[in-house]
């Protein structure tokens, strides 16, 4: 949860979309083949999904977390009492 909490929101985006713009500017100003920028652009779209699905995932973590989280930022009186070693 920390970690997730720590990214910037637009982590994933971000990362999908400099991929994207990497295909662009191999495309247009570096001298390499077709198939390679093709892969890059696959790759670029692969991230964007992985974007959609991080979001998804984070919402899907904190709506089957709800009670636990909430407890954590709102302890009930003694709550620490209850953590018992496994």
């Amino acid at each position: 949860m920390d970690f997730m909490d720590s990214l910037p929101d637009d982590y994933f985006q971000t990362k999908a979309d400099n991929v994207r713009i990497l295909a662009e500017r191999m495309a247009g100003e570096m001298p390499v083949e077709a198939p390679f920028v093709d892969v890059m652009r696959q790759l670029a779209a692969i991230e964007a999904r992985a974007a959609e699905n991080a979001r998804e995932a984070l919402g899907v973590f904190y709506r089957e977390h709800e009670r636990e989280i909430q407890r954590i930022k709102q302890p009930r009186p003694g709550e620490r009492k209850w953590n018992v070693p496994v």
